[in-house]
């Protein structure tokens, strides 16, 4: 059986290169030849970077092609860059080059970073929670609190392993669609 192409979604990597040359995205479809309604649904991750416009991106923005790469070491760049923007590291910003050393030096050491940070975010939010009302965890349930993963990060991170692509349900989609089209063909003559 053949394996499925991997599907790369990189928009927020577009957009803020797009931004950073203070470029529209009617001008940068227009020089990547595409529609803007295309590009706003790469930029939105709601469709994968075309391999032909990989290149284009890529000359237009001065980066290498490993810029647009969606690999775990790359979404666990950004996670530590989103991490890091939290007062209390009180930086005022570690540069990206840091970041990309660090992950590609220790990437379990990162990863596990990003886990203490997310249970430090489940505490904050479990000590914070008579303030509006809401009950505390039982002095036994608290000190499980910062091995537990929330449903919710736990479904991204799986998502994100995956690419956000789903071959079958991809398939089924496009063929839904295309069913779709002729049928309106048929219809409207």
């Amino acid at each position: 059986m053949k394996k499925a192409a991997t599907k790369t979604f990189t928009g927020s990597r577009i957009r803020h290169q797009r931004k950073r040359v203070s470029m529209t995205q009617s001008a940068l479809a227009l020089r990547l030849g595409i529609s803007a309604s295309y590009l706003n649904q790469i930029e939105h991750d709601i469709r994968p970077l075309p391999l032909p416009l990989l290149g284009a991106l890529c000359d237009i923005f001065s980066v290498g092609a490993d810029y647009f790469s969606d690999t775990e070491e790359t979404r666990g760049i950004q996670a530590l860059r989103e991490i890091l923007t939290d007062p209390v590291f009180d930086t005022d910003g570690i540069r990206l080059d840091s970041i990309q050393a660090a992950m590609r030096a220790a990437p379990d050491l990162c990863a596990q970073f990003v886990r203490l940070y997310r249970a430090y975010l489940l505490r904050q939010e479990h000590t914070a929670a008579p303030l509006v009302g809401a009950t505390t965890l039982s002095p036994a349930r608290q000190d499980d609190a910062p091995d537990r993963v929330e449903p919710y990060e736990a479904v991204n991170d799986w998502v994100q392993l995956q690419r956000n692509y789903f071959d079958e349900v991809d398939r089924t989609a496009e063929r839904q669609f295309d069913a779709e089209i002729s049928q309106k063909g048929c219809t409207s003559g």
